[in-house]
């Protein structure tokens, strides 16, 4: 699909992430840090008195979103609208 860098950029900035980044960037993680996952202690620890077989099924999403999120390759995504709100935020 052939895509300007006009239309790319007006995508971009019609993005939750922009918006939020457009906020303050304090409120997102970059992915590659968003990939960390809890390990069963944490979360046995975080909710205590869960029983193990659930501990074990929110242990299996973190690792399905994980997953999933790592698959997307957001990392350039990611760099180049935090380039794109710091521009505009300059030319403002």
């Amino acid at each position: 699909m052939d895509v300007t860098d006009d239309e790319l950029t007006a995508k971009y900035q019609n993005t939750a992430l922009y918006a939020t980044l457009t906020y303050g960037p304090k409120y997102v993680l970059e992915p590659s840090r968003a990939l960390a996952t809890p390990s069963i202690t944490d979360i046995a620890s975080k909710w205590p008195g869960l029983p193990s077989d659930q501990v074990d099924a929110v242990e299996r999403d973190f690792t399905t979103e994980s997953t999933t999120l790592e698959g997307l390759a957001l990392e350039h995504d990611y760099k180049r609208v935090k380039e794109l709100v710091a521009q505009d935020a300059e030319s403002s």
